[in-house]
């Protein structure tokens, strides 16, 4: 385990970069999907809406940000014992972050009122689905 977070390499990252694009994919866009048929959230899953600055997909600009967050989240894990604060600090990376992140950082850069935040989110359990994939 020592000698993993030591030599933390580009394949490394790259690999937890591809391992969090699929996760959004494969969990994520689903878990959004069962969301939406049940009436919990009125974000659909695989959005091909352009999404401001640039105009790229939703789902291509989650799948990319999936990846970033989870080159963090394998960074941080390789550096701890496995065990069930192993698993405790992977659900809460893959939960915590990225919705504090989407409710102060994001949504306040586009101008979403705190009703549409609340929304938007899915009732949180949105981001936090990709927890399980990490």
């Amino acid at each position: 385990m020592a000698s993993m977070a030591k030599t933390y390499t580009f394949s490394r990252a790259a690999a937890a970069f591809a391992l969090g694009g699929f996760a959004v994919l494969v969990v994520h866009q689903p878990f959004v999907a069962l969301l939406h048929v049940l009436g919990f959230t009125p974000i659909t899953p695989y959005s091909l809406r352009a999404n401001r600055p640039w105009g790229v997909p939703i789902f291509l600009s989650l799948t990319f940000w999936g990846g970033v967050w989870t080159i963090l989240i394998a960074w941080i894990l390789d550096r701890l014992p496995r065990g069930w604060v192993y698993y405790v600090t992977a659900v809460g990376l893959g939960a915590l972050p990225p919705n504090l992140m989407t409710w102060f950082v994001i949504f306040p850069l586009k101008v979403f009122p705190p009703p549409a935040q609340a929304r938007r989110s899915g009732f949180s359990m949105r981001s936090s689905s990709m927890a399980p994939g990490v």
